[in-house]
């Protein structure tokens, strides 16, 4: 199932056609949310490359048996996948966070530290920016970035949210963005819209539900997902309640 995500005041993500993949379609992914009553839909998403003007998507429904949580999404072409719940209090969606390099030293506190320093002395067009979850390894590391513009600007007085993976890596003991430009950015959504809209949105990005790899025929399990009961508590909850700032560009 292929279709356009939209809100009432921006489209969210485009989906790709359906000829965009010509893999056969013939991997399944399986697992069990609980509580069951707390998910309405489950997708497995598969992120596409955006253009300039377009987030890019499959979301491929699955089926969930409202007594057990237990779900099966089905017909998947071999590649990538996050998990999407759908529950009567927002989006749980996953993120792949997982990195290439490989490392026999994990990520330190210190490399996180550092990150986080990195992130803060960006300039950045999005003047408020939180790092909610920062994994990987010595070698390289991606922050799961809410990203918003509150002071005015060019565009209007909406303000803009964003959710953007970046990716780093770690050159002679200092963290640099991986490429140039936007090379090292994936962006997961983007909205413009009035503060009131913005605050109805409700996420929680949770990387033990990302980075699900599917391929050939054989169900791939995931571990039992238990929703949480505090969303603001936990580190993936967004969009974040920044403290009122509109100042001039």
């Amino acid at each position: 199932m292929r279709y356009l995500l939209r809100a009432s005041f921006l489209p969210v993500a485009v989906l790709a056609p359906a000829a965009i993949s010509t893999a056969a379609a013939a991997g399944e992914i399986v697992g069990q949310v609980v509580p069951a009553e707390g998910v309405k839909a489950v997708f497995a998403v598969q992120r596409l490359k955006n253009t300039m003007t377009e987030i890019r998507r499959n979301d491929c429904p699955g089926e969930i048996d409202p007594q057990t949580g237990k779900f099966a999404i089905r017909n998947l072409a071999d590649g990538v996948y996050d998990i999407l719940l759908v529950t009567p209090k927002g989006k749980i969606e996953g993120v792949d966070m997982k990195v290439e390099a490989e490392s026999t030293e994990p990520l330190t506190p210190q490399d996180v530290t550092d990150l986080k320093s990195k992130i803060e002395k960006m300039d950045e067009f999005m003047n408020r920016k939180t790092a909610l979850v920062i994994e990987g390894n010595h070698k390289q590391a991606k922050a799961l970035m809410d990203l918003c513009r509150d002071r005015v600007h060019h565009m209007g007085n909406d303000l803009i949210w964003r959710m953007e993976i970046w990716q780093f890596e770690n050159l002679t003991g200092s963290w640099q963005l991986q490429g140039q430009g936007r090379k090292g950015r994936t962006t997961l959504y983007r909205v413009k819209a009035p503060k009131e809209q913005l605050d109805n949105l409700s996420f929680v990005f949770e990387p033990r539900l990302g980075g699900i790899r599917v391929a050939g025929d054989q169900p791939v399990e995931i571990p039992k997902y238990q929703i949480p009961e505090d969303w603001p508590a936990h580190p993936g909850s967004a969009p974040v309640k920044y403290p009122p700032e509109r100042k001039a560009p």
